[in-house]
């Protein structure tokens, strides 16, 4: 068998994740999937790793060819998905216990690869910023780049005094549910009790365009979602048109890459009538192949051109 010399970090049923494979794989490169849900059964990787030489050795099995891979071999990881580990046990403290323990371990993992030179695209830190998305609006904001009007709370009356009724939106903290409009009913006091359990993102509407930008070290690709829709994710069908970026847009995109220790992103802003690109977030596992097919933007090259320098 050939060296497996890149990883997957996710899964052969995710879309992007088996076509990066099969990209990698078409130049010649030998490639292996990471899924960090299975710890146990046939689909479970297992480690082995020992620290007491002066080179770490780390070795693993690969569930889908029950290769064995060495750790020193690893050139580049694309990360995909880091998932949450699968339950084993019904007794919460020994989840708990078990989850802490896979955790130390897989973490310790990206931290020895990234230390024995290689390269995450991306890596641990960018997707800590990922998870503290109130701090990625911070940093932006200190590094002078305009961010909406922005509060996050769990106090129902400092939201009754400060957002808007049809001049504000909501959205998850972290994600994972799409942007909705502000309305009267949303700021019931009813509605509102729910609030000190689940805080919740309120910015100020923003009119503009939305653009998406897939930045990466030397280039920025600008494309334009052409869609009236609040959250262009609820428009399927919006035509994608490549749009270039102002230089002083492209500073504060790797301004923003650096400081979010990404190696590329995708970033979302709204281009406001008067051409002031506002941000709203920077995602380090971005879906691409939709937006590169759609639009001819050349976003698989200049990934493959990170994992393969």
């Amino acid at each position: 068998m050939n060296t497996v010399t890149h990883l997957i970090l996710g899964d052969p049923e995710d879309f992007h994740a088996a076509y990066m494979k099969e990209q990698l794989e078409a130049k010649g490169i030998t490639v292996a999937y990471w899924d960090t849900r299975h710890w146990n059964g046939p689909n479970a990787a297992a480690l082995h790793l020992k620290t007491d030489l002066e080179m770490p050795l780390l070795t693993w099995l690969d569930p889908h060819t029950h290769q064995s891979i060495n750790a020193a071999h690893i050139k580049a990881v694309f990360w995909r998905c880091y998932y949450e580990f699968s339950q084993s046990s019904n007794d919460e403290r020994v989840e708990y216990m078990l989850n802490r323990d896979r955790g130390g371990l897989v973490e310790s993992v990206f931290k020895i690869l990234a230390h024995q030179g290689c390269r995450f695209v991306n890596g641990l830190k960018a997707f800590q910023m990922h998870k503290t998305k109130p701090y990625q609006l911070y940093r932006a904001h200190q590094l002078g780049v305009p961010i909406p009007h922005t509060c996050i709370s769990n106090h129902p009356q400092s939201v009754q005094k400060t957002v808007k009724a049809g001049e504000w939106i909501y959205k998850p903290v972290l994600g994972g549910a799409h942007t909705e409009a502000v309305t009267e009913d949303d700021l019931s006091d009813e509605r509102l009790a729910e609030l000190p359990e689940s805080p919740v993102t309120f910015q100020q509407r923003i009119e503009g365009e939305a653009i998406r930008i897939v930045v990466f070290p030397e280039a920025c690709y600008g494309i334009r979602i052409e869609t009236d829709a609040l959250d262009y994710r609820d428009d399927q069908a919006a035509p994608l048109v490549q749009v270039p970026v102002p230089n002083h847009v492209q500073n504060q995109c790797w301004a923003i890459l650096k400081a979010f220790h990404m190696m590329y992103s995708g970033m979302d802003f709204l281009r406001q009538p008067d051409g002031t690109f506002v941000f709203l977030e920077a995602n380090p596992a971005a879906m691409f192949v939709g937006f590169e097919r759609r639009s001819g933007a050349p976003l698989t090259q200049a990934l493959l051109t990170l994992l393969t320098a």
